[in-house]
């Protein structure tokens, strides 16, 4: 669509702007989730003559698990992570704890960071990130949401 075309191109322009007035590419942080799927595979001992390979009772279920892993980082590398219970949904309480507990990882790993308090979060539009909630917790920690392109 044009308008989102044209919102990209201003965006991305005043973002490279901004960096030359004001190098900020080393304050930010940014977090994205991801959901996993797994399968817990048990595999029971049988005893075998020797040489002869042990039989084999795997028995695949039916769904595999998934968990949703939450990750923050920037440009030193992880700072905060967490998964989610087998199958939980995200939403704005969860992530404003998770928000919560990234500044507390920030503090003790990265001070440096921590210290200079002009903190840029980058992260998507997904409801958690934009609910009402999510933008006063972040309003308090002092931090900025960087502009992205829809």
């Amino acid at each position: 669509n044009a308008k989102n075309l044209h919102d990209r191109v201003t965006i991305c322009t005043s973002l490279l702007a901004r960096n030359k007035n004001d190098p900020f590419l080393d304050r930010i942080i940014t977090g994205d989730e991801k959901w996993i799927t797994y399968e817990n595979i048990v595999r029971k001992r049988a005893s075998c003559e020797p040489g002869q390979p042990a039989p084999s009772t795997f028995k695949p279920s039916l769904s595999l698990n998934k968990r949703m892993l939450c990750i923050w980082w920037e440009v030193q590398g992880p700072i905060h992570y967490v998964f989610l219970k087998p199958n939980e949904k995200l939403n704005s309480e969860r992530y404003c704890q998770q928000m919560d507990d990234l500044n507390k990882e920030l503090k003790k790993k990265r001070p440096a960071v921590f210290n200079r308090k002009h903190i840029i979060l980058h992260h998507d539009n997904a409801r958690p990130h934009t609910a009402f909630g999510t933008r006063q917790m972040i309003a308090e920690l002092g931090w900025e949401i960087l502009s992205h392109p829809p």
